[in-house]
């Protein structure tokens, strides 16, 4: 799953450097989805693991291999969607709303149509091609779920080293996020404020 991260990442990393801020941000629906389910599945164990693995070997595109995790007191939870499993792994509801919209974007909805990143406060206007507009929140977020994911691979076998990758990697989110809210800031006149729902760990 990991290994998955990373590519998505660059594929984000790619769109953004294109101008396609809505392409990066649908990929980054994934990546989140990534994140989620790889939390899901280091917090309850091999036999879940053992599960998702499997249920690659099938035509299942649902959450059955959710099933069967216990809570701490030992009781069955219900964990048979992806909206189940962010309650389970207790999302912020401010990535809640950030996923909703990435939805949006990502489905042929009316929102994800006249609404895009690229458009920003535009109204009545639908970007056909390159854009520099909304690319920060694409980078932002990415770069926090690839931490995310990235934490949740490197503890795996916990060891000093892995808390050291950790902190390095928090460090890093800050420089993306310096560097593309000052980029957001000089060329459009906008502030744009920090995240506070960010799960890095």
């Amino acid at each position: 799953m990991h290994g998955r991260a990373c590519q998505i990442f660059l594929e984000i990393f790619h769109l953004m450097r294109l101008g396609f801020a809505d392409g990066a941000y649908a990929r980054w629906r994934t990546l989140y989805e990534l994140c989620c389910c790889a939390d899901f599945i280091r917090h309850h164990g091999e036999k879940i693991a053992k599960q998702y693995y499997e249920q690659s070997n099938t035509d299942d595109q649902n959450y059955s291999w959710a099933k069967g995790a216990l809570d701490e007191k030992g009781n069955k939870l219900d964990a048979g969607s992806f909206k189940k499993i962010q309650e389970i792994v207790n999302i912020d509801s401010g990535w809640l709303s950030q996923y909703k919209l990435a939805c949006f974007i990502t489905h042929a909805s009316s929102q994800g149509t006249f609404g895009r990143l690229a458009n920003g406060s535009t109204e009545n206007l639908i970007t056909v091609g390159h854009s520099n507009y909304g690319i920060a929140t694409a980078a932002e977020h990415s770069a926090i779920c690839l931490c995310w994911i990235t934490g949740e691979f490197v503890t795996l076998f916990h060891h000093l080293d892995s808390d050291a990758r950790c902190k390095l990697l928090s460090e890093w989110i800050k420089v993306v996020r310096d560097a593309y809210f000052t980029a957001h800031e000089e060329t459009f006149g906008e502030k744009l404020g920090e995240n506070e729902s960010s799960k890095t760990s």
